[in-house]
This record gives structure tokens, C-alpha cells and sequence, in this order.
């Protein structure tokens, strides 16, 4: 079972985001306004209050993940400016955490151009959702339960799939969790009736596991065949062109008949 993270270890997570040691922008005024702001929302009374879940170890596990990979990425941008005269300017620390979309909408209603508290409140948010709904042990769950319907043939699937992901999976809101969830139980219950009913080799199973691509939503769940309208949700899929997390502009899925801005929306 994963260890549960202590507050302490939280906050020094959270203080190793900015690399550089005590001249690091961690000891500027503006970072102590951001982490003032950050801990405002990731208080020790919403941890406290996460801490007596019952899967508080999986849930830290998923906030441990996303740190770290975020101090990479800051570690990448910090690394990539360093012959720049400002170097990583706190303004670039936090787009890089937030995202561009996020920050701009931060810093336009602010009263400073860049708002060191507020800026610190969007990341705090980005965090303790981390800690809402499916974790990373339901999705490996899922993973593992399709691998073992499809035996030793879906072993090369899973170790696929699973880091692709995994990888994606810390960056997804709790609802879009949720939806790959819920994409990878209707893949289940159809690989099942695959397998026990129609009775399909592991071999021709394999064939049907889903990709990363398509349990994010890329592509329909399953193939197109003559027996689609046996299950509605996926008759759906391809009568309707829907919203998904992940279809690129070749997909079937890619919603061309909507407006500029939808079909300009970032694919993760």
C-alpha cells in the first residue's frame, strides 16, 4: 500500500518546485505571496480532512507524481533560460505550473500585472484536484483487469498503454478522470462478452484492447460492426460526433462541424 504524505513533506514538496536553493525566487517577495496563496487553498485543514480517506495513500501517490513531474518541467524551462539576463522569472515559474490559458486568466484580474497570490491560489487548485475522484491505482486496476482477459497475449498492451497514460493521467481535471474511467469499465464489460460469449481467442481479444489514444477519447471504443446498435452508448459514439480528450485532427472523432474555437481546442 503507498505511504501517506505528511504535511511537512507536502510543504517541501511544494517549496522544491523552484529550483536554485535560498536565491532561488522561492525566498523573493513575490514567492512567498505565491506559496501564501498556494497554501491558502492546500491548507492543513483540507489535507487533514484527505488525510482520513481510506485511499489516502493512492491519492498521495498521484500528488507526489504530479510535484515531481512539475518540477521537472520547471527544472526544464529553468534550464533552458539560463544564459537569458533574467534567467526564470517568477511570471515564467508560474505559466509553466498553471499553463498559459490559466495564467493569463489570473493575471487579467488581478490589480498587478502579475499577481503573486493569486497565482499561487490557480496551483493550489490544480493540486488538491489531484486528490479528487479516480486515482492512479483505479486506472492501473482497469488496465490490469483487461490485461488478464486477454492473458499473456495482452501483457505487451499493458506495458504499452499503462506508462502512456500514466504520464497523461496527472495532468487530467478529477472529471476527465472520471471519463477515462468510465471508458475503461464499458471496454471491460464489451471485452468480457468478447471473450465468454462470442468466444474469441486471447490472440483475437488483444486485438480489441483499447489504446491510450482511445480510452482518452480519441477513437470510438470499438470496431464498427453489424451488431453496434446492440449497445447504445457506443451506437452513440459514432452517430454523434462527441467531445474527447485526446483526438487529433485526423481522428473521425475531430468535431469539425463545430465552431473555430472547439476546433481549435487544445488535445492533451
Amino acid at each position: 500500500m503507498p505511504k501517506g504524505l505528511s504535511y511537512p513533506s507536502f510543504e517541501r514538496a511544494v517549496g522544491e518546485l523552484c529550483p536554485g536553493g535560498r536565491s532561488s525566487l522561492a525566498y523573493t517577495n513575490q514567492g512567498r505571496l505565491w506559496k501564501d496563496g498556494f497554501f491558502s487553498v492546500a491548507s492543513k485543514t483540507w489535507f487533514l480532512a484527505l488525510s482520513r480517506a481510506p485511499d489516502f495513500g493512492a491519492r498521495s501517490e498521484d500528488i507526489r507524481a504530479r510535484l515531481k513531474s512539475d518540477r521537472l518541467h520547471v527544472q526544464r524551462v529553468a534550464d533552458s533560460v539560463v544564459d537569458e539576463p533574467d534567467g526564470l522569472t517568477f511570471a515564467l515559474f508560474a505559466e509553466t505550473l498553471i499553463g498559459k490559458k490559466a495564467y493569463d486568466q489570473a493575471v487579467g484580474v488581478g490589480e498587478e500585472k502579475d499577481d503573486p497570490q493569486r497565482l499561487g491560489i490557480e496551483y493550489g487548485k490544480l493540486i488538491t484536484d489531484a486528490a479528487v475522484g479516480p486515482t492512479s491505482n483505479q486506472l492501473d486496476s482497469n488496465l490490469s483487469a483487461m490485461r488478464s482477459l486477454a492473458e499473456a497475449d495482452g501483457h505487451d498492451w499493458y506495458h504499452a498503454t499503462w506508462p502512456e497514460l500514466q504520464d497523461k493521467w496527472i495532468y487530467l481535471s478529477s472529471t476527465q478522470r472520471s471519463f477515462v474511467i468510465r471508458r475503461c469499465q464499458h471496454a471491460l464489460k464489451h471485452l468480457d462478452t468478447y471473450k465468454f460469449v462470442d468466444k474469441l481467442s486471447t490472440q483475437e481479444l488483444v486485438r480489441h484492447l483499447p489504446t491510450a489514444a482511445t480510452l482518452l477519447g480519441a477513437w470510438p471504443l470499438i470496431e464498427k460492426h453489424d451488431r453496434l446498435h446492440d449497445c447504445p452508448t457506443c451506437a452513440a459514439e459514432y452517430a454523434h460526433i462527441q467531445h474527447a480528450l485526446g483526438h487529433p485532427t485526423s481522428s473521425r472523432f475531430f468535431p469539425r462541424a463545430r465552431s473555430a474555437a472547439a476546433r481549435q481546442m487544445r488535445a492533451f
